[in-house]
């Protein structure tokens, strides 16, 4: 894919609507490519059995000409809770989404990397490392890449990356996440290199996490440079955004505000819109 067909959104920006209309809604603004939303994704598990529903929502993109190449993981799940009956209770939730993702064709499957409750950080880090071991070996023979999310700092996820396979665990830079780090944002992207495999572009103004729009009033996300690095890398996944569309925000609202994105996405990343 070029780069403007690779500019993708999060179907949450439609979270009020059903996934097929918030495919179709991206299709007509002329978007090629999306991120499943963790909401969406629990209303296709509802439906039934991940392996039927995920290929009935995959013909319905195909006929849509999106390609959905990234999905989020359980927005709420912890992967190391300090309880192991609760671990394993969410690890076979995820499971259950994974098998959709893998229906639908996902590659890149996104997930906070949790462990909040522990104490130390050993202990933290010996179950992170047993729950991607188990979530790895359920997608083997599929594609997918478990992408780690940095919920915060970047450098968190070292001792992650340190220790697994850099073929089945990657990055997904949540470039708002990292700007209310001290972290270098492009030193970040050069670091993760070939592993950084999904992207959650938004904008806040470095005081709180706010999912806005690049170039919103007092953000301060380094945006140029953070292009000229995904380049420099040769980073080939979506370029995905996570901004909000607010429920309360009227469809043609919304409908301006992906124009804006995709005229945005032309100056920094190049393509039709440029």
């Amino acid at each position: 894919m070029n780069c403007s067909e690779r500019v993708a959104m999060w179907t949450s920006f439609f979270v009020d609507l059903s996934p097929e209309d918030a495919l179709t809604e991206l299709a007509d603004a002329g978007w090629r490519s999306a991120e499943l939303s963790d909401e969406h994704s629990q209303v296709l598990l509802d439906r039934g059995e991940p392996d039927a529903t995920g290929a009935a929502f995959q013909h319905f993109a195909d006929e849509c000409g999106v390609c959905v190449d990234q999905g989020h993981l359980d927005l709420k799940a912890d992967i190391a809770p300090v309880d192991d009956a609760l671990r394993r209770t969410t690890l076979d939730s995820i499971e259950r989404r994974l098998d959709l993702y893998a229906a639908i064709g996902i590659r890149a499957a996104v997930v906070h990397p949790g462990g909040g409750q522990h104490d130390g950080a050993a202990a933290r880090l010996e179950q992170q490392l047993q729950s991607l071991g188990e979530l790895t070996e359920h997608v083997a023979g599929t594609g997918i890449v478990i992408c780690l999310e940095n919920c915060s700092s970047g450098d968190a996820l070292e001792p992650l990356l340190a220790a697994t396979d850099p073929d089945r665990v990657g990055v997904c830079l949540d470039t708002g996440h990292l700007n209310l780090t001290d972290e270098d944002q492009p030193a970040f992207i050069r670091r993760c290199g070939p592993r950084l495999r999904a992207l959650h572009l938004a904008e806040n103004d470095g005081s709180g996490d706010q999912h806005n729009m690049p170039y919103a009033r007092g953000g301060c996300v380094p945006w140029p440079e953070i292009a000229a690095a995904l380049t420099e890398i040769g980073y080939a996944g979506l370029l995905n955004y996570e901004v909000p569309g607010e429920r309360a925000c009227p469809l043609p609202v919304r409908r301006l505000k992906l124009a804006y994105l995709k005229e945005v996405s032309g100056w920094l990343f190049g393509g039709d819109e440029a």
